[in-house]
């Protein structure tokens, strides 16, 4: 263990205090979905898990214009694809190296960056809190009510210690769901979106 139960409860507290009583309870949510995932797919690292869906949406409800100034201080530049709605994967990294460093790990900091449109190189922890954002019980969509009665059924289902292809899956059929509804509002779909359901594909065991 990396972080102790009080180190949480501290990053808890300060959370809260940047977060709104809407954005705070979703990020709860995540939290707890994440750990209860990270408790069957990663035991070791459930303290990780849990800090790092407490900080993933740390800088959501910063306005555009200071996002936007956090990342020219640190000489990023944003592609023409990217959307206002990712933006805070960029900057979140930035602020929890500043703001929070006693948790600045690079896991975290990996599974902060990567929860909105994923990465190629995923990890497992960067996968379980890219799901648990979209799955998390205070979601009301059907496609994440759904998948998250997929996910624990299929958990449930297995014999012996549960596949990594359950998460794999999910976060493809979570991308899938995600550009389907893009298209339906004629909105621009991230390359890095696709790349990152290619490499998914990659891993699964049973294609």
């Amino acid at each position: 263990m990396v972080f102790s139960d009080n180190d949480i409860d501290t990053l808890m507290s300060l959370v809260k205090e940047r977060l709104s009583a809407k954005r705070f309870s979703h990020t709860l949510g995540v939290m707890r979905c994440a750990e209860r995932l990270s408790r069957i797919f990663l035991s070791d690292m459930t303290d990780i898990v849990k800090v790092a869906a407490l900080l993933h949406d740390i800088t959501k409800e910063i306005p555009l214009d200071e996002q936007l100034s956090l990342l020219s201080s640190e000489g990023i530049l944003l592609t023409e694809n990217a959307c206002e709605g990712s933006i805070h994967s960029y900057t979140a990294p930035i602020v929890i190296k500043r703001d929070f460093p006693l948790y600045a790990l690079p896991e975290v900091l990996s599974a902060t960056y990567k929860h909105t449109l994923g990465e190629s190189d995923m990890s497992l922890l960067d996968e379980i809190i890219f799901l648990a954002d979209f799955i998390e019980e205070g979601r009301v969509y059907e496609e994440s009510r759904k998948l998250y009665e997929w996910v624990f059924s299929e958990i449930d289902l297995s014999a012996g210690e549960p596949s990594e292809d359950i998460i794999h899956r999910a976060c493809i059929a979570e991308i899938d769901s995600t550009v389907k509804h893009l298209k339906e509002k004629n909105k621009v779909i991230n390359p890095k979106t696709l790349l990152t359901r290619r490499a998914l594909l990659s891993k699964l065991k049973e294609v």
